[in-house]
This record gives structure tokens, C-alpha cells and sequence, in this order.
């Protein structure tokens, strides 16, 4: 079996993808994708990029001879990339909600200014 297919098979047992979801991803039948996990069918380079893509991993990952420890480092820094690609966004999220918090405030300022304008004309 070629390293691509063996890679293959490992990343998805690894996260548990369901192959029909993966195949639906990447815009294949399930058959075909079945098909290429069985070598009883070749894969396009354009499939492979999109297999990449769908799995979050550089398409060289499908190239890369492993050891166990090679192995063993590259999971510890796919789960530190992971770890910082969400820290990232929670970051981006948190920014525009203060973004947002603080335009809240400044509109919320301005209409009790105008409350406080219509109080004071409704005084007099």
C-alpha cells in the first residue's frame, strides 16, 4: 500500500472522521473515496490538496517518512498549532466583542443625552 493511502487511513482512524463526511467535504462520492482508501482506485493531486485542506495538514504530511517519535513530536505540535490557531480566534472574538461593547456604550451615552435634553424641555 503507498504511503499516501497509508497516511490517509491513519489521520482518519486518528480523529475518528467518518469517511462519508470527509468524501462529502472534499466533493467526492463516499464510493470514490472508498475506492482510494482500497488502492483499488488513483487519486488526483487536486484530491489530495483538497484531502489536505479538509484535514488541516500541509500536503507534504502525506509524504513525510515517519518513526514513532516523528510521529509522536509531529502530534504534540499539531495539537500546539491547534491549541494556538483557537487561542487566536478566541482572541479575534474577544477583540470585536469589546469593539462592539464599546460602541454599545457610547450609543447608549448618546441616548441618554438626548433623554436627559428631552426631560429638561419637557420641564420648562
Amino acid at each position: 500500500m503507498n504511503i499516501i493511502v497509508l497516511k490517509l487511513n491513519e489521520i482518519i482512524a486518528e480523529r475518528g472522521i467518518l469517511k462519508s463526511v470527509l468524501a462529502s467535504k472534499i466533493g467526492i462520492t463516499k464510493e470514490s473515496l472508498y475506492n482510494i482508501l482500497g488502492r483499488n482506485s488513483s487519486m488526483s493531486v487536486d484530491n489530495l490538496k483538497k484531502i489536505a485542506f479538509a484535514l488541516d495538514v500541509p500536503i507534504s504530511y502525506f509524504f513525510e517518512e515517519d518513526t514513532p517519535q516523528s510521529t509522536m513530536k509531529r502530534s504534540e505540535n499539531d495539537n500546539q498549532n491547534t491549541l494556538s490557531h483557537k487561542i487566536v480566534k478566541y482572541q479575534q472574538k474577544i477583540e470585536l466583542l469589546t469593539i462592539e461593547n464599546k460602541g454599545l456604550k457610547k450609543e447608549i451615552e448618546s441616548q441618554n443625552k438626548i433623554i436627559s435634553l428631552l426631560e429638561t424641555a419637557l420641564k420648562s
